[in-house]
């Protein structure tokens, strides 16, 4: 039973970086990466992490733990 979850950097960075597995692999990244949608294919619960680039060269990254529950 798949799951479609969409995630939005709801800021105006220059571009994000998606890890939707908290695996280290960034999944999706780039200047249109600020909205972008994810397949959960397999039961469980997930960590997303994203990083951002602002303007002004600035990185800021965030980690929600255990956000994502595929039942």
């Amino acid at each position: 039973m798949p799951s479609l979850v969409t995630f939005a950097n709801g800021g105006l960075p220059a571009a994000c970086y998606w890890d939707f597995e908290d695996d280290g692999t960034i999944d999706v990244g780039g200047p249109d990466a600020r909205v972008v949608s994810n397949t959960y294919a397999s039961r469980g619960v997930y960590t997303v992490s994203m990083t951002a680039d602002g303007p002004a060269g600035e990185r800021v990254s965030e980690r929600k733990e255990d956000c994502i529950e595929v039942g």
